[in-house]
């Protein structure tokens, strides 16, 4: 039994992987440089469940009022994101955000809004 000996042309190879990938950042839109919490969600790497534990756990960083990249709103208001600096912070604590235990986060949210009380 003879094995087929297959010809690879890099420069094809190359040619199709740069038209796929030209093919989808055409089909992505233009992202504002402010995002909501719908627009964050569809494009955050992670549950919208998880990007409210990192909004909740980590405020006081994230705060624009504190220096942070994140308007915490008041009743009835969205949040809103810049979004190259929650970029930025998302690369640099991408380890803190995928470890949150969210049990342990429910437990604790529950804990919080009982001391509002």
């Amino acid at each position: 039994m003879a094995i087929a000996k297959i010809e690879i042309d890099d420069a094809e190879i190359d040619e199709k992987i740069e038209s796929r990938i030209n093919a989808v950042i055409r089909k992505m839109p233009l992202w504002p440089p402010v995002m909501n919490t719908k627009q964050m969600i569809s494009y955050v790497p992670f549950s919208g469940r998880r990007l409210y534990a990192v909004l909740f756990i980590y405020r006081n960083w994230l705060d624009e009022e504190n220096g942070g990249c994140v308007y915490y709103p008041r009743p009835g208001q969205a949040y809103q994101f810049r979004r190259k600096d929650f970029d930025q912070w998302m690369y640099d604590h991408w380890i803190d955000i995928i470890t949150i235990d969210m049990k342990e986060f429910e437990k604790d949210k529950v804990a919080y809004k009982a001391s509002l009380i």
